[in-house]
């Protein structure tokens, strides 16, 4: 997803492009190209994040990655990150996580 770095407005959200890496040997992939306007932020995330489950079997969803993103947007990239997965880890409590979870930033200046 991209978002704007001021208001965290979502401006673009690349779609699937394939299955998961690893599930078949010839499994070919396309590509999304998305340009990374100053002022914005590329947010990269496996689905290990929003499937991440709470005690009532309730999913974090994109929603909750959102406004988590929304509540934190001064924060620099690798802050950011560590925001995030402490909303999820809140949100998640004592939960066992069944999915790997990978989150990166990157963030282009005004």
């Amino acid at each position: 997803m991209v978002f704007n770095s001021l208001s965290g407005e979502v401006s673009h959200r690349l779609e699937h492009t394939g299955r998961p890496l690893g599930i078949f040997e010839e499994e070919i992939w396309g590509q999304n190209v998305v340009e990374v306007q100053p002022g914005e932020m590329l947010l990269m995330y496996t689905d290990g994040v929003t499937c991440a489950q709470n005690e009532k079997m309730v999913d974090f969803k994109e929603a909750g990655l959102v406004a988590s993103v929304q509540n934190h947007l001064e924060l620099p990239g690798d802050d950011l990150v560590e925001a995030l997965l402490a909303d999820i880890q809140s949100f998640t409590g004592k939960s066992a996580q069944m999915d790997d979870m990978a989150l990166a930033v990157l963030t282009r200046e005004k």
